[in-house]
């Protein structure tokens, strides 16, 4: 949603119902007042629990932060290129106790 003027608003669970196999999800946008900054959601599926990752704890490490479940990080988007990678890889790895610090 980086590229569009303000992110659309829906029920987030709906990516589950449409990709059952989904267990997390992850949504970048700009950040509706800074728009110099993005915003990252993440969360498990409420309907395939196969998610292993702390979203909260792992998106503290990425100046955010939430619960087991869900949470969200807001940065500078000039650090995009390092930060969404790293989230994705620790997403895709499925790891529980794997939340390094994103490079310097």
């Amino acid at each position: 949603f980086r590229d569009l003027p303000a992110a659309p608003r829906g029920n987030r669970f709906l990516v589950y119902s449409l990709f059952p196999e989904t267990c997390v999800h992850m949504t970048i946008r700009r950040d509706e007042r800074e728009r110099d900054k993005l915003v990252v959601a993440a969360g498990h599926s409420i309907f395939n629990r196969c998610c292993r990752v702390n979203v909260g704890l792992m998106l503290s490490r990425f100046e955010g932060g939430g619960h087991p479940g869900a949470g969200s990080c807001t940065f500078p988007a000039a650090k995009a290129e390092i930060y969404v990678p790293a989230i994705l890889a620790i997403l895709m790895r499925n790891d529980p106790h794997e939340y390094p610090m994103p490079p310097a």
